[in-house]
């Protein structure tokens, strides 16, 4: 064995271990401050990662033992959990493999490069500054943070792309090949991934949407089978007021009686025909929030006011995201309002497309204002122990993957100012 080729591991491990290390630091956001230990667990690593190479000379047992030197030792350094620094493990094996690859594209462009026994140590040389910029300014710890919230799917995903490229470099340092002559069979597997994964995604927003739409349908089916529950209760109340309407002329003998019974009678018999209205909508869903955002505001002793135009809603929006959106106008209404205010609802369709318009009695608004209101976390409300401002970049973050728009903007009619949001979509 040449010194040549010893003094070669040994640096090769050495400059991936600190890129390792300088890549998990950041994604579990460790700062670096005793260097002195960092040095001590780099030149341990690489230590052991050195003699096992050397020792060792089944590639794929090799390999294994070397991940799990890696972990233990990353989980031992940051004070993980050997679960997450195993996670942390893949994850920065994925941005290390990544940035790895990209030292191959001067050799697709030089091919002689291929050919001389430095360029590998050159290109982990760069590869390890790169880490290191990574570290200093590149927050990658916010995607790891998205990853691990995220579903089973999207982890699944990462756990095959790390196999995509553990395969690629696997095949390249443990069978003497030039990237030239892997590169075929690498670009087979990593369509073989694409392929595969990407019809495991499709499904998932599938099925995500198909959840969405269940969740909102057992939520507001009961609301509309107590509006039609309601309705038919009324009906009979309805029916029994006719009834005693027929049977004044033989109860009140006057003009002056009969006159009163029918005004008190009135009354209590007609009431407004919201309700019905409500069911004549083909949204069923819709349906139901309305009447539940009709109820809110009568127990906050407010008055939303609904106006139908169009029964046969139009749009390309699924339903229970028409519901969210008209739901998320509906509330920021109601809460920016004094009691015994009035909000107005009109809702409508043309030409295959819904039209939605919430008005409210509120300040003047400025142009800036009215630039800033759809912003995240952006609030016009004093109210500073709740979290605002995240409904409205929401709803017009939906309307344009929709293809619609939304507006704001200052009505006024001599008197008193509104505030009227109104969406197509």
């Amino acid at each position: 064995m040449s010194l040549t080729l010893i003094i070669t591991t040994i640096l090769t491990y050495f400059l991936e271990t600190i890129g390792t290390f300088l890549i998990a630091c950041r994604t579990i956001e460790y700062k670096i401050k005793n260097i002195f230990k960092f040095l001590f667990y780099i030149l341990l690593l690489t230590s052991i990662l050195s003699a096992s190479e050397l020792m060792i000379n089944n590639s794929n047992l090799l390999y294994m033992i070397q991940a799990i030197i890696y972990i233990v030792l990353l989980s031992i350094y940051s004070k993980q959990p050997f679960p997450n620094a195993l996670l942390v493990y893949v994850y920065v094996y994925i941005v290390i493999g990544v940035l790895q690859y990209l030292m191959f594209l001067p050799i697709l462009a030089v091919p002689k490069l291929d050919t001389l026994s430095y360029y590998p140590v050159i290109a982990l040389f760069i590869t390890t500054i790169l880490c290191y910029a990574i570290y200093c300014f590149v927050p990658i710890e916010r995607l790891y943070r998205i990853t691990m919230l995220s579903d089973l799917v999207i982890r699944v995903l990462l756990v095959n792309f790390y196999l995509v490229l553990m395969f690629g470099s696997m095949y390249y340092k443990f069978h003497n090949k030039s990237f030239r002559e892997i590169l075929p069979l690498f670009l087979l597997y990593l369509c073989t991934f694409i392929a595969i994964n990407m019809n495991a995604v499709f499904t998932r927003i599938t099925l995500s949407k198909k959840e969405a739409e269940l969740h909102a349908y057992q939520q507001y089916q009961p609301i509309v089978d107590n509006l039609i529950q309601n309705i038919r209760m009324r009906q009979h109340n309805f029916d029994n007021a006719i009834q005693s309407f027929a049977a004044l002329p033989l109860t009140c003998k006057d003009y002056e009686s009969i006159t009163s019974a029918l005004n008190e009678y009135s009354t209590e018999a007609f009431h407004s025909n919201i309700d019905i209205n409500l069911l004549k909508l083909n949204e069923r869903l819709v349906a139901g929030l309305l009447y539940t955002k009709l109820q809110d505001a009568q127990k906050q002793n407010k008055i939303l006011y609904i106006s139908i135009k169009n029964y046969a809603l139009q749009t390309t929006l699924p339903e229970y995201l028409l519901m969210e959106c008209i739901g998320i106008l509906i509330d920021n209404a109601i809460e920016a309002v004094p009691q015994d205010s009035i909000i107005s609802l009109q809702l409508g369709s043309e030409n295959g497309q819904v039209i939605v318009e919430v008005k409210n009695p509120g300040p003047c608004l400025s142009d800036q204002l009215l630039k800033k209101i759809f912003e995240m976390g952006y609030t016009t409300k004093n109210d500073t122990q709740k979290k605002h401002g995240l409904g409205l970049p929401f709803l017009k973050k939906i309307i344009r993957q929709y293809h619609g728009t939304i507006s704001c903007q200052n009505i006024s009619d001599g008197t008193e100012n509104y505030i009227v949001f109104k969406l197509i979509v």
